[in-house]
């Protein structure tokens, strides 16, 4: 859907209370806010799917998805994930992962 279907859509719809003009305003923002950002998930997934090689390891450092690493002499910890790379793809790996690790429930 694009910007002028949204505004289009808006403009023939009234009501008569205002409180439902305003609500109606505000949720036709969110659906283009939230277009906005789906458009720009694609962009970062597209980006390393192009600059990023094929190796998982490659694509978990991509996204900042590896631990930090705290190490003197022979000693070496590895704290919590990093979170330096990019914020969005990291988002879309924990769901995916978070997904895939809870079995489906099927109803009766």
């Amino acid at each position: 859907m694009d910007d002028e279907a949204l505004e289009v859509d808006q403009d023939r719809v009234h009501f008569e209370q205002p409180a439902q003009e305003i609500a109606l305003a505000d949720y036709v923002h969110e659906v283009e806010h939230a277009l906005v950002r789906i458009e720009r998930l694609n962009l970062a997934i597209q980006e390393a799917a192009r600059s990023v090689p094929p190796q998982m390891r490659a694509v978990m450092a991509y996204s900042g998805l590896v631990p930090s690493e705290y190490s003197t002499g022979e000693r070496r910890v590895q704290g919590t994930i990093t979170k330096t790379g990019n914020a969005h793809l990291r988002r879309v790996v924990m769901e995916a992962a978070s997904g895939l690790s809870v079995p489906t429930m099927v109803g009766r």
